[in-house]
């Protein structure tokens, strides 16, 4: 499989991708409950694996700047300024940006993927690396992206992707390893979340092929694992843009 070369007009993504509209619409609904959860810590196995586990995964990559893609209410962002990592966070929920901007200094923007997509955001000021932190659940949209980020950090800059690791679907009885859509229905929080949306799920061999074929070469795969229920909480793949000039791959 070859990657689509992006070549669309300006304007041409939004209609393009399968279910994302009804992502961010999702998204936008919940993200009052949301910030509230992640404010009350109520969430375990991020308060004992996740976000720890990107936080070093960051700083293992001594970074100067960094964009944090889908930065939600930018607690990720706070938390690497405390380390001395200068960062810029992006959301397509104007609310949880207006949330970040609130919680702390730092530079945020109110911008969806597609419009990631739509424009060099940032065109005098590359990166030194770009994170994805639980946030790329469509299918297309996450393959362009990949591609597109390798045009926002320097040569050799970094990529840190965290997403929940595959492992958890084969604890659901009925449900396959294989790649396809899913619906994710809020369960679990104790909030009156509304609107589910569907997310594409990817089996692990399929995370590092799409991350290689959009053009990194990954350095570093991890697993953090729960350390109550022994079982790995997330997929962490660390990659580096493999040249100055970027290739995208043409099918």
């Amino acid at each position: 499989m070859c990657l689509q070369e992006l070549t669309l007009p300006l304007g041409s993504y939004r209609n393009m991708y399968t279910n994302e509209a009804n992502i961010l619409a999702s998204w936008q609904h919940n993200a009052h409950f949301w910030v509230d959860v992640l404010d009350k810590g109520e969430l375990e196995t991020r308060r004992l694996v996740t976000n720890e586990a990107v936080i070093q995964a960051v700083r293992g990559i001594t970074p100067a700047m960094v964009l944090d893609a889908g930065c939600g209410e930018g607690w990720l962002c706070r938390a690497l300024q405390q380390q001395g990592i200068q960062t810029v966070g992006v959301d397509g929920v104007a609310e949880l940006i207006q949330q970040a901007r609130l919680k702390g200094p730092g530079h945020f923007e109110v911008m969806s993927f597609e419009e990631m997509l739509e424009r060099h955001p940032w065109p005098q000021a590359l990166f030194d690396a770009v994170v994805f932190n639980f946030c790329l659940y469509g299918k297309e949209l996450t393959q362009h992206l990949l591609q597109q980020a390798l045009q926002w950090v320097h040569p050799g800059g970094k990529l840190v992707l965290q997403t929940l690791h595959p492992y958890f679907i084969t604890q659901h009885p009925g449900e396959k390893y294989i790649d396809g859509w899913r619906t994710e229905q809020w369960a679990g929080l104790n909030r009156p979340f509304t609107h589910p949306y569907q997310w594409y799920y990817r089996t692990f061999s399929s995370w590092l092929k799409l991350v290689q074929q959009a053009g990194w070469q990954i350095v570093e795969v991890q697993e953090p694992v729960h350390p109550l229920s022994g079982k790995p909480a997330s997929l962490l793949l660390i990659a580096r843009s493999k040249d100055g000039r970027h290739h995208i791959a043409k099918g």
